[in-house]
């Protein structure tokens, strides 16, 4: 279908039988304006949408295109009018956005349908889309607008959208209309979207339900016999999901023929007649395990095909029907379990209000009736019995605790329960609730405990700690009187209102009979007057163990005890009594005495008296035993009182006669009395040794305090405090004398006390030390002496017994042989001399010790902890007593490694030297022979060349001498090396230079990187120290290799090598910046061990160097030391066979920073 509007537009419409196109003019064609286009979907469709786009495509199956061309002006006119009529309809049925737009992104034009969630308002046009829209949304637009009026093409994508809060997910098709104008259409696609991703999650979320829930579909076309399987069928029955489905008859065989008849029978029935079925089955799987199925099916007749189906479903429940057996398998096992236990249990219905299971155990605890009960008797399952049976004062809480346990809260209560027999229990019920999915409980699960013994144990608890509370308050009311009338008096009184009796008695036993010495009574119930002697008590019926064991009486009426306390209650009127014995202990139980009796009696009606009552009774009556001593102890404590003050007497007639002795002794004895704290005495001496008066010190108590040494005057007043608590303390301490000396005295002092304990008198000797510290201090100084000079010497010291075993060794001995000073106190020093030096060893010690000699030396070689041999030279000496036998032996032992290294060098140097200053010598003097003898008289080109030699060897041994004299005086000092201003490329220059010819002999290229900067150094030195580290680096190096010379300046913020990076940072007056030197070859390297020192005098790496290579090893000696006296530092990194670099810095000084370095390096 064609249409044919102002402007020739081409729409393809697509997925629709019937559209409806209609332009909509919204300005006038004069002006050269275009309308919106619209269309109607038809009735399949639920959406209407608006397109106008060259080729717009609406949907995805059958393309319908027409064209719009122009109508004659007739056709124009009724067209016009016949869609002015339509288009507000239409407008309003479009729920998409039409924009018109120019290509700048101007506004010209917009519909929207009501719908339409968007951010324009009628004043957006004439706006541009990047003030309407987020900034990307706008550069897309604009993009796609330039690309469709570029090509003439319609531009489709679709792009997510926030509307404020709201998320959109919109297609945007724009088309071109004319050469400067878009069409924009914008289809909110987010309810599409939505329901293409519900689709997706629920077909996978049905073939997951199929998975989890264990259940396969299936269908049997009756006319083809042709199954079809979903994949879940396929596992349920072991069977591999690519392979092809099988036949009905191949599922049939794997049911066991039990079940496969009933399920035919089932399937033929719902063929026959359409009646569904659902029948629970089993298969054999082909690994030969079984699996337990629900097949269900029915007859289903598909829409717009022929023939019947038979579909349905198989859920595999081998999982449940396990789980059942198990679970029938569990609950015989608990109900076996639960009907031996002790402790009840039950489950209770909520919905029911019933209990579903009781055990037998808490139908016992509670009576409640067993077996099947009668209709009326229902409420016997239910709590009713259970409530009804708590104590009344439980019930209230039990219940509370109840309706908590409804809103979901466990129950826990210990409660009193009244059984139906008449029994009183404590009972413990602990229940749990059960809720389902909605959190509503549905089931009680619960136990009951019978907690009787243990509530009965917490009583008796609670009740024996009452008793001890007061036992122990009777007891300090017993035990505080020290009379015995007042402390017998005491007692009968709190055991009266203690028990609550009528009577509280103490009788004496005396000689077999009883007498009644002290009463506590109610008013109603006095003491009856009667005759005591003829009450006889034998003092064995009360206590024949020792122990004392009370005796009851509940009634005088009923007792039928043969006792003399028992025979007289009646005449007392007594009604029940309890009898204690109070029983001493005069050493062991079979050595006691029943002193007497303890009585509580009660007049007015029998009393059924408490096995605790009775304990509480006889523990009294072993308190007031007791108490009883103690007064006794303290009345004979009194009569000795009288007995002491008379020796107090004797005492100072003594104290007389010990100070008549004090006045002829050379110490200072003193008593001075504590309470009053004067001195009672103080013995003449006291002026003659330190100056002061006797009398000074009576006078004025605190005087001597004020002679202490303020150094020592808080350890005296402590030691005088300790001497008062007890403690006995010889005192040495400093006073000032008359004279001013300082004089050392030491005091001895003990305490008089008093019958009670308390300190009387304080008597002490104090005895002048004074000379005693001098030689102990003189004494302390020489061992301290000693001590340092041994400890600290800087070789190793032993003293060595004379059988050989350490008894002290210093620490540079414990040092050199890798020891602890312990470890050699367990030691002999037979165990780490050499085997081979052991007997001569021996051989001077055994001299030494027989007295043959005083002293010996000899090299020796000690063997250390880790192993090493270390040569040793050892000087020793022995010391005796005053008889001559020898205490032990002092051995000075040193290291003597460098000095034989040193040896070895020097010894490996004359060979050098010799043989070095031999060849030269041999040459010289050979040409020169041949010269002198005239051989070469008349060949004059030969003698030229023996005059070479001649010149050539001299020149080496003047090398030579030059090395050694070189080291010398930089070593000694003598030379000072004259610094001047030297530019570091001259030096690098005039080195390369120099050692030029030497490469190029040896085939060795030399490199060179130069750096512009100004030394304040000795330029010849340094230019040396070049020479000789180029020569040795092309000497070691193989024809066609290369050496490199570099330098550099290098300051804290710049990468450098470890060894200068710490050398500046410990520095602590390094310069700014350095120049370092480098010098690399790719030789043969240098061996790690030889690294360190490579820079020795005499050092080479291999001794025939200096034979094969020339030199005396002493070139990298003199360099170490020129760059030393630079204040720079030398060093070397090297791998076998990858070659060497010798790197060495020199400071950037200017010349007042250099006199300033070297003044704080002489200061340090």
């Amino acid at each position: 279908m064609t249409f044919v509007l102002s402007r020739a537009l081409r729409i393809n419409w697509v997925d629709l039988p019937l559209r409806w196109l209609v332009w909509l003019p919204l300005m006038p064609i004069a002006v050269g304006a275009v309308g919106l286009a619209g269309y109607l979907a038809a009735q399949d469709r639920l959406g209407v949408t608006a397109i106008a786009s060259i080729g717009v495509s609406l949907g995805s199956a059958i393309a319908l295109t027409g064209w719009l061309s122009n109508l004659a002006n007739r056709q124009l006119a009724a067209a016009r009018q016949q869609s002015a009529n339509l288009h507000q309809v239409l407008l309003k049925a479009v729920p998409d956005l039409i924009i018109r737009m120019h290509r700048d992104g101007t506004y010209l034009d917009f519909h929207v349908a009501d719908d339409f969630v968007t951010l324009l308002t009628p004043d957006s046009v004439g706006k541009n889309i990047a003030d309407l829209v987020p900034k990307e949304v706008a550069q897309k637009t604009l993009k796609a607008a330039q690309q469709a009026l570029a090509t003439g093409t319609l531009q489709v994508y679709e792009s997510p959208f926030w509307v404020g809060e709201k998320f959109l997910w919109e297609e945007i098709r724009i088309a071109p209309l004319t050469a400067d104008e878009v069409m924009i259409v914008v289809r909110d696609l987010s309810q599409r979207l939505q329901i293409e991703t519900a689709l997706r999650q629920s077909e996978t979320s049905l073939r997951e339900a199929q998975r989890i829930a264990q259940v396969g579909s299936w269908e049997l076309d009756l006319q083809t016999s042709t199954v079809t399987w979903s994949e879940e069928m396929f596992r349920i029955f072991g069977l591999d999901a690519n392979q092809a489905e099988p036949s009905y008859d191949n599922i049939m065989a794997m049911i066991p023929l039990a079940d496969r008849e009933h399920l035919k029978s089932l399937v033929e029935r719902a063929i026959a007649d359409g009646t569904p079925y659902s029948f629970e089955h089993r298969i054999q799987r082909p690994d030969g395990t079984q699996r337990y199925l629900v097949s269900r099916g029915e007859i289903v007749e598909p829409e717009h095909q022929q023939g019947l189906k038979l579909c349905g479903t198989a859920l595999d429940i081998t999982d449940r029907k396990r789980a059942e057996m198990a679970l029938q398998e569990s609950e015989t096992r608990f109900r076996q379990l639960a009907e031996t236990v002790q402790e009840g249990f039950f489950v209770f219905e909520t919905a029911t209000a019933q209990y579903s299971y009781l055990n037998p155990a808490i139908l016992n605890l509670t009576g409640m009736p067993q077996g099947p009960l009668p209709a009326e008797l229902a409420h016997a399952r239910g709590m009713a019995h259970w409530l009804n049976h708590i104590h009344p004062e439980d019930r209230d809480r039990v219940e509370a605790q109840l309706q908590d346990e409804s809103r979901g809260a466990p129950f826990d209560a210990e409660y009193r329960f009244l059984h139906p027999d008449g029994r009183l229990l404590w009972l413990r019920s602990k229940a749990f609730p059960l809720v389902d999915e909605t959190g509503k409980t549905v089931r009680i699960v619960g136990t009951v405990e019978n907690i009787t013994d243990r509530k009965r144990l917490e009583a008796s608890l609670r009740s024996q700690a009452a008793e001890e509370r007061l036992l122990t308050t009777i007891t300090q009311k017993i035990r505080q009187p020290l009379d015995l009338d007042e402390l017998l008096a005491t007692t009968v009184s709190a055991i009266q209102q203690t028990f609550q009796a009528d009577r509280a008695l103490i009788v004496r036993l005396q000689a077999g009979t009883g007498q009644i010495i002290k009463a506590a009574v109610e008013p109603a119930y006095p003491v009856t007057e009667m005759d005591w002697s003829t009450i006889q008590c034998p003092l064995e019926r009360y206590a024949p163990d020792g122990q004392g064991q009370a005796r009851i009486v509940p009634s005088v009426a009923t007792s039928d005890q043969a006792d003399p306390w028992v025979d007289c209650l009646p005449t007392m009127g007594a009604t029940s009594q309890i009898v204690a014995p109070i029983v001493q202990l005069l050493g062991t139980p079979a050595q006691h005495e029943v002193w007497g009796l303890l009585i509580v009696q009660t007049c007015a009606r029998d009393r059924q008296w408490q096995a605790s009552e009775v304990n509480l009774l006889e523990r009294l009556s072993t308190q007031l035993a007791i108490a009883i001593d103690q007064a006794s102890l303290f009345q004979q404590l009194q009569s000795q009182l009288a007995e002491r003050q008379q020796a107090e007497l004797a005492l100072q007639e003594s104290e007389t006669r010990f100070a008549e002795i004090a006045q002829t002794l050379n110490q200072v004895s003193y008593v001075i009395s504590v309470p009053s704290a004067e001195y009672l005495y103080i013995s003449p001496s006291y002026e003659r040794l330190w100056g002061y008066s006797c009398e000074s010190l009576y006078q004025d108590r605190k005087s001597w305090l004020d002679k202490i040494h303020p150094q020592d005057l808080d350890y005296v007043l402590d030691g005088l405090t300790q001497l008062l608590e007890g403690t006995q303390k010889r005192l040495q301490y400093r006073i000032f004398a008359a004279n001013g000396d300082i004089r050392w005295i030491e005091s001895d002092s003990l305490i008089v006390r008093d019958e009670q304990g308390d300190a009387l008198r304080i008597v002490g000797i104090a005895d002048d030390i004074t000379d005693r510290k001098r030689l102990e201090q003189a004494l302390r100084d020489n061992e301290e002496l000693f001590r340092r000079a041994f400890d600290d010497a800087p070789i190793g010291i032993s003293l060595i017994s004379p059988e050989g075993r350490y008894l002290r060794v210093n620490k540079c001995y414990c040092d050199l042989l890798e020891y602890s000073q312990a470890e050699l106190m367990q030691m002999q020093f037979q165990e780490i001399t050499h085997p081979d030096d052991l007997a001569a060893d021996l051989a001077a010690l055994q001299q030494l010790n027989q007295g043959e000699i005083q002293t010996f030396q000899l090299e020796k070689r000690y063997i250390t902890k880790s192993g090493i041999v270390i040569p040793v030279f050892l000087y020793a000496s022995s010391v005796r007593d005053a008889e001559g036998t020898p205490l032990y032996s002092v051995g000075h032992v040193q290291d003597i490694r460098e000095q034989l290294e040193v040896d070895r060098m020097k010894d490996e140097f004359v060979s050098i030297v010799s043989h070095e200053l031999r060849t030269p010598i041999t040459s010289i003097e050979g040409s020169l022979t041949l010269l002198g003898s005239g051989v070469y008289d008349t060949r004059p080109q030969k003698a030229k060349a023996m005059l070479d030699i001649a010149i050539k060897n001299s020149n080496r041994l003047v090398r030579l001498v030059d090395d050694i004299l070189s080291l010398e005086r930089l070593e000694s000092g003598k030379v000072e090396l004259l610094m001047e201003p030297c530019q570091v490329d001259d030096l690098q220059q005039q080195a390369i230079d120099s050692v030029s010819a030497i490469a190029d002999r040896a085939a060795v290229t030399l490199r060179m990187t130069p750096c512009s900067a100004t030394l304040y150094a000795a330029p010849d030195a340094l230019l040396q120290t070049l020479t000789n580290l180029l020569s040795n680096a092309i000497k070691f190096s193989n024809p066609r290799q290369m050496v490199w010379l570099e330098a550099q300046i290098w300051s804290p913020s710049a990468p450098a090598p470890q060894r200068l990076a710490e050398r500046f940072s410990s520095s602590p007056a390094a310069p700014d910046q350095f120049v370092l030197f480098s010098v690399k070859d790719q030789g043969r390297g240098i061996p790690a061990d030889k690294l360190e020192n490579i820079f020795d005098q005499f050092q080479q790496v291999d001794v025939s160097d200096a034979r094969q290579k020339g030199g005396t090893g002493l070139g990298l000696a003199i360099c170490e030391r020129i760059v030393q006296q630079h204040g720079g530092d030398i060093w070397v990194e090297s791998q076998l066979g990858q070659g060497s670099t010798f790197y060495f810095t020199v400071p950037l000084w200017q010349v007042g920073d250099r006199e300033t370095a070297q003044e704080s390096q002489f200061n340090d």
